[in-house]
């Protein structure tokens, strides 16, 4: 975990090593590894952190005693042998089955929820308010959750750290992006409920605090989106 590598430039010196030396510990599998870099005098950046010469010493008996990933174990050969931009064809093709798999598969599950909704619910005016608030609903949740699986997947992909991170760069303020409208819309579809019932109750003043509290949520929620894109 990037978590635990210290932030310091003198590295951790409370680690028992020397102070020119910072360990990092590595799984592979089951198995725990120490890795170790060495510091050194770079004639142009400096005082820099390289990786030990033993420890380039042991990646090739640690890339043998690596087990397959599973990707490796399922995938056809053909697919594993053929590389574009850093990435087997196996890699690229997990990628857009991790993207279109799941809008294949959900829309079609929230168009039953409505067919369902649609046939259920006898009553015309309930009915055109289900199917009105559901449609609202219906992409920012799929949205939503397929780029829930896709980040999920894309460690099981094999991309590497630095992609990984850059992806997730632009990937988290999709999805808090995606959050802040359902949760926009929840609060919209559940305040037109409590005002339809208002209305039908002859209490124009409750309509009215709805409102305002609806407009208070909404900036409440609109803050919190902000906040978690910066």
């Amino acid at each position: 975990p990037l978590s635990s590598l210290s932030r310091a430039t003198s590295g951790e010196i409370t680690d028992g090593l020397a102070a020119d030396r910072e360990r990092i510990e590595l799984v592979i599998g089951d198995e725990k590894v120490d890795l170790f870099l060495t510091r050194v005098t770079d004639p142009t950046a400096g005082s820099i952190w390289l990786f030990s010469s033993e420890t380039l010493a042991r990646v090739p008996r640690l890339h043998r005693s690596a087990q397959a990933t599973w990707l490796e174990r399922v995938m056809p050969a053909t697919l594993l042998e053929r590389s574009y931009f850093g990435l087997s064809l196996a890699q690229w093709t997990l990628w857009a089955a991790s993207i279109f798999g799941p809008v294949l598969v959900l829309w079609p599950l929230t168009a039953l929820v409505a067919a369902t909704g649609r046939q259920r619910i006898a009553d015309v005016t309930r009915r055109a308010v289900f199917l009105s608030g559901w449609n609202s609903l219906r992409w920012p949740l799929v949205i939503g959750l397929t780029l829930a699986i896709h980040l999920s997947a894309i460690r099981v992909v094999g991309f590497s750290l630095t992609a990984r991170l850059a992806y997730a760069r632009v990937g988290l303020p999709i999805a808090i992006f995606t959050v802040a409208m359902l949760v926009w819309r929840l609060i919209s579809i559940t305040c037109r409920q409590a005002r339809l019932m208002a209305l039908r109750r002859g209490r124009s003043d409750t309509r009215s605090l709805i409102a305002l509290g609806e407009r208070v949520v909404k900036v409440f929620v609109a803050l919190l989106a902000v906040f978690g894109l910066l």
